[in-house]
């Protein structure tokens, strides 16, 4: 029996040095490799920090196309009306109709002539039409409801006494 168990030692230590081997033959193979690892791993941050870049321009870009298509939008609503003299001095922005297609007939439904308010319109890109009003003596406004601004319009509602009256509107 003891050559049976010499043999079993002899195989046990050959498959130690066996695995002794491979862990070194690895850890050399390791060691040579280390710098082209640390290589690697350099490249694969450059790779996600310029990834994160293209994410945040994408995003910038999307913004910057949102924006571009909400000031040409902006553009051509301004483009519906002019500057227009309500009475010696005094402007509004009246409407001039609604935009010709390319074929040169009109979209969209049709709007009675009125103006809006030119301080809300390019000072905030809110779309206000101003509404008459008149006062206690028959002078008669254009009025912003939003921002309160009164444009006179030279007119006076009187009657046939020369009083002033309520036009009722």
């Amino acid at each position: 029996m003891e050559p049976f168990s010499s043999f079993t030692a002899i195989a046990g230590t050959l498959k130690a040095t066996q695995e002794t081997l491979r862990v070194a033959l690895e850890s050399r193979d390791l060691i040579k490799n280390a710098p082209l690892l640390q290589q690697l791993n350099a490249a694969q941050q450059n790779v996600f920090a310029l990834n994160a870049q293209l994410f945040e321009l994408q995003n910038q870009y999307l913004e910057t196309a949102q924006d571009l298509a909400k000031l040409k939008q902006s553009a051509v609503e301004r483009d519906r009306y002019a500057l227009s003299e309500i009475t010696k001095g005094v402007f509004a922005l009246k409407f001039r109709g609604a935009p010709a297609s390319v074929d040169g007939s009109h979209e969209g439904l049709a709007e009675p002539e009125h103006f809006i308010c030119q301080p809300c319109l390019d000072g905030r890109g809110q779309k206000v039409v101003l509404q008459r009003v008149t006062d206690g003596w028959g002078s008669i406004a254009l009025k912003c409801p939003s921002c309160n601004t009164e444009l006179l319009t030279g007119e006076v509602i009187r009657t046939a006494l020369g009083r002033s009256v309520d036009p009722g509107f």
